[in-house]
């Protein structure tokens, strides 16, 4: 707090005329195994006929938990654009020794908004109990200093995992999760695996499973715990599986994960149209599939079609709600589920 104060004695009360300086935050955690963590913004407004270059900004980590949970600190420009881009980077990174951190900078600001972003990378030790708070301290232009004005000063960056990325295990797209805790305390992630590209049923997507028994800090290798091979001899492009929900039974432990399962109908949408059709038909109307595990997660039953026992015949469609169901003191379990009449 010695640095920022000092920071504000020297420069809140002498504005730079023709500047107003603030600084914002994204409301997001910073992630382990993300590239780029943006921490802050800083708006430089250049009002016309001004002319500067900005000279240094200097930024406080004071309150952080552990400043070796970072790796590096990098700046970026986006000019006049208030989204975060990390495509023109402003000097080195460095790696924060200290609480308080200066970028030299020799860049001239144009009229308008200037947009600057403080990110940060994250060490894979990072711990996600902890937290970081930043502040732009000072910003100093060749006409003068200031204390940019802090929008939200309070807000502190939770540290996160980046749990599945674009192309992890070669898998183009992770989507549409869902998460729960079993009785055991073991983290339970479930999500689909678009293994050729980003696009809903039908293409080949397969549910997978991460596992945590230390409250998120590592994951088990994924699981792949519902894939419909090649069923009706159709390739797997045409057996998709998508949209998974899980409730855990809170009495006997057994956890439930509920998928959708559409079988032919290449360049199909479930949701769209034929794309899933009245009746009961594997082929014809999308179908509501289960499986269950007793050991905490770590291995699965075989698909059970529940596509009879829940949907009504004039249907369209019955698909779990992707998100996590719970259960209800007298033991009964809910799982939220959605669908289409027409």
């Amino acid at each position: 707090m010695a640095l920022l104060s000092l920071a504000h004695d020297a420069y809140a009360d002498k504005p730079i005329p023709g500047i107003t300086s603030s600084v914002t935050r994204p409301v997001h955690p910073i992630l382990i195994r993300n590239e780029h963590g943006p921490l802050l913004r800083i708006n430089l407004h250049v009002e016309p006929g001004t002319q500067a270059k900005l000279s240094s900004l200097t930024f406080q980590l004071h309150g952080t938990d552990d400043l070796q949970d970072l790796d590096s600190l990098s700046l970026f420009a986006t000019g006049e654009k208030d989204q975060f881009s990390p495509a023109v980077p402003i000097g080195s990174s460095i790696p924060p020794a200290t609480l308080s951190v200066t970028f030299p900078i020799d860049q001239p600001l144009r009229e308008g908004p200037n947009h600057f972003w403080l990110s940060c990378r994250l060490k894979d030790s990072a711990s996600i109990l902890h937290s970081i708070p930043a502040t732009c301290s000072a910003v100093v232009t060749s006409n003068g200093s200031i204390v940019p004005r802090d929008i939200n000063p309070v807000m502190r960056h939770r540290i996160g995992v980046a749990l599945r990325k674009h192309n992890d295990n070669g898998v183009h797209t992770y989507r549409i999760p869902a998460l729960t805790r079993s009785v055991k305390g073991t983290l339970l992630a479930v999500y689909d695996m678009r293994r050729n590209e980003g696009r809903d049923l039908q293409e080949d997507i397969d549910i997978g499973l991460s596992r945590s028994t230390d409250g998120g800090q590592t994951w088990e290798p994924v699981r792949v715990i519902m894939d419909m091979g090649e069923s009706g001899g159709l390739p797997q492009n045409q057996n998709g599986c998508s949209d998974p929900g899980i409730v855990v039974d809170p009495q006997t432990g057994e956890i439930f994960c509920f998928a959708l399962w559409m079988n032919g109908k290449p360049g199909k949408h479930q949701w769209n149209g034929d794309g899933s059709e009245p009746g009961f038909e594997i082929g014809k109307t999308a179908q509501f599939m289960m499986i269950t595990s007793k050991d905490d997660g770590l291995t699965w039953s075989k698909p059970e079609n529940l596509t009879r026992k829940l949907k009504q015949q004039s249907w369209w469609l019955l698909a779990p709600s992707p998100q996590s169901g719970f259960g209800l003191p007298d033991g009964t379990l809910v799982m939220p589920v959605q669908g289409r009449s027409g």
